[in-house]
């Protein structure tokens, strides 16, 4: 019982020692959709809050759906850019792209194991 109690104040000890960023951060949820300027941020909290100094000030937004949406748009244009047989790939004209894939042959398609795109 004795050594849980000492190693339980040690860790305090410890962690009153070191600062790390967690220390002093914060987090604001539900910002204004037009809050994106970290130096509005910055200003707000200096004069909101007497003695409040910003060393930095830092806008993550919450895109995880962009973020997924664009790698998998990435997978399909690797995808699409191998299906394609030694051409110059140009992402900004997909659809005369997909018109030049070559259709699957026809034991492809019985085997369901090719389809157009």
């Amino acid at each position: 019982c004795y050594l849980i109690f000492t190693q339980k104040k040690k860790i305090v000890s410890f962690d009153e020692k070191q600062s790390t960023s967690t220390d002093y951060t914060i987090e604001i949820k539900n910002p204004p959709n037009d809050a994106r300027d970290p130096e509005e941020w910055k200003e707000y909290f200096e004069t909101t809050f007497e003695g409040a100094q910003v060393n930095a000030c830092t806008i993550a937004l919450d895109n995880e759906e962009l973020v997924k949406a664009l790698v998998n748009r990435r997978k399909l244009l690797l995808k699409l850019q191998n299906m394609i047989p030694n051409e110059d790939f140009d992402s900004d004209d997909l659809d005369e792209l997909v018109a030049s894939i070559p259709n699957p042959p026809l034991w492809k398609k019985i085997l369901c194991c090719g389809s157009n795109p």
